[in-house]
């Protein structure tokens, strides 16, 4: 008997461990942040045009998010969006919000991207999903594309 007591043990502690630390990404399965338009505006600023996208058969509200947008492989720069975002199920949210500019490397690569017209980009998310009242759950997402790129 005391044989199958430490298999059992180590089956039921995989399992609880297994179990416990997936909440967030089960809560976030299937949603992804696209870029369709990074923008350079007259006055040197920089706008971030994006969707998210839900093939869920829920409603999610996104209390906040951060984003990290990388070019070819180079941070350009970031996306703080402090507001609250409903993102509709089996649907798609749109946005426009400003690109904080990594530094003067990252300038750099915009205004290169911008002269091609479009560009690979990969963007690392940090998304707050509302759960309920103000109880939120933290997500980190990855997607990757083209975007295009010009002036306005």
């Amino acid at each position: 008997m005391k044989k199958w007591i430490t298999p059992i043990l180590a089956l039921a502690a995989l399992i609880i461990v297994t179990g416990c630390g997936s909440s967030a990404e089960i809560i976030s399965k299937g949603l992804r942040i696209a870029l369709t338009r990074i923008d350079r505006a007259a006055d040197g600023s920089y706008a971030v045009s994006w969707q998210v996208e839900n093939p869920n058969v829920v409603h999610y509200v996104v209390d906040h998010s951060e984003h990290k947008i990388y070019l070819d492989n180079v941070l350009v720069g970031t996306v703080s969006k402090k507001t609250r975002q409903g993102v509709p199920l089996q649907a798609k949210a749109e946005g426009v919000d400003p690109l904080t500019p990594a530094g003067p490397a990252a300038v750099e690569k915009l205004t290169q991207a911008i002269a091609q017209g479009q560009s690979a980009y990969r963007v690392e998310s940090t998304i707050w999903v509302l759960l309920a009242d103000d109880e939120t759950s933290k997500s980190n997402l990855v997607s990757t594309g083209t975007v295009a790129l010009g002036t306005k």
